[in-house]
């Protein structure tokens, strides 16, 4: 399974480091991961990414792993980290998973999305469906 890590500049000149799991041939899906945690966290559901043809796609946020900290950060700033992140890799379709406290930025992903082609939604609070299905 390809493992790959890079960083994207994101128009106010961060740093966000980002994780990709998987053949990005195959279906895409943001993950939002708990905190504290950084993007390499995606290696723990490569067995998703495997058996589900997926191409797995993340991000450590502000002030995690190697992303530049954001002073005055809320849950809802990740949103155009999450678009800045998905141009820089040309994906236009994609679903969305939250896990643990990620299921906030999530949700707050799915409220700011210019982008209609989200495919499928799964946000998870603990290990309880909350909204969707992927």
């Amino acid at each position: 399974m390809a493992y790959e890590e890079r960083t994207v500049v994101s128009p106010d000149g961060r740093v966000l480091e980002v994780a990709t799991l998987g053949d990005s041939a195959h279906p895409a899906v943001f993950f939002h991961h708990g905190t504290p945690g950084s993007a390499s966290l995606v290696r723990t559901i490569e067995e998703l990414a495997t058996k589900g043809e997926l191409f797995l796609v993340t991000m450590s946020r502000a002030g995690y792993g190697t992303s530049t900290r954001q002073e005055g950060r809320d849950v809802a700033a990740a949103v155009p980290d999450t678009r800045t992140v998905l141009d820089a890799l040309g994906i236009d379709r994609y679903a969305v998973v939250g896990w643990l406290v990620g299921w906030w930025t999530a949700r707050a992903g799915l409220r700011g999305a210019r982008r209609p082609p989200v495919r499928r939604r799964v946000v998870t609070r603990g290990c309880r469906t909350v909204h969707g299905r992927l």
